[in-house]
């Protein structure tokens, strides 16, 4: 018991002469800045922006009739075309400081799974589809997890009679997960670990490479 205590006191001194300045290496210690104003969240224009620049009705009819292999590229090309919208208004006209601390970070520890990219997916979902309930299941260095429990795409597809058997419109998530991924400069693999139409959600799981 003697030792502990004098281990902890020992530990204690040691910070008192070194100072808290003197335990954060220079040039990483990051102070607020008096009277500025910060935005973190998401703003209303930028989702209001995204919706009104994709149809889900045209995307029905750019599939109708399409053979399997001709509809796989057409969900992609969706997929991918909402992510660069949402990863051009995110980094650009709408940034916030979320973005520029994740992006700090990120340089500083070399760290970029799984923030990196689960940002853009939340915003992608967030901004085109805003009343879709999904959760993130698990968010680790080594591990992403998301779950969706609605869908407004797939919803609208199946009113307007196009085929998901199947689930086909996988291929327009993972085409925007996979450009995500190409924004953040992070190499993984992406398994669709379950589907809405055999277990009542999406499941996708991310794994850094």
């Amino acid at each position: 018991m003697t030792e502990k205590k004098k281990k902890t006191k020992s530990v204690e001194a040691s910070r008192k002469k070194m100072g808290p300045s003197d335990e954060i290496a220079p040039g990483r210690r990051m102070k607020l800045e008096a009277g500025v104003t910060r935005e973190f969240d998401m703003p209303r224009q930028m989702a209001e922006e995204v919706s009104s620049s994709f149809s889900f009705g045209q995307l029905a009819e750019n599939l109708r009739d399409k053979p399997a292999d001709v509809a796989r590229k057409v969900y992609d090309e969706f997929g991918r075309a909402v992510m660069n919208k949402v990863i051009d208004l995110a980094d650009e006209k709408w940034r916030d400081r979320t973005a520029e601390m994740m992006e700090l970070v990120a340089n500083q520890t070399g760290i970029c799974f799984p923030h990196l990219i689960q940002r853009y997916v939340e915003l992608s979902v967030l901004s085109l589809r805003p009343q879709d309930k999904w959760n993130i299941m698990l968010s680790t260095t080594k591990e992403l997890c998301i779950q969706e429990y609605s869908c407004a795409i797939n919803a609208a597809l199946a009113a307007a009679g196009i085929n998901l058997d199947g689930l086909p419109c996988c291929a327009s998530c993972i085409g925007g997960f996979i450009e995500a991924a190409r924004a953040s400069s992070v190499k993984m693999r992406i398994a669709h670990t379950a589907k809405l139409s055999e277990a009542g959600y999406c499941e996708f799981t991310f794994y850094p490479l």
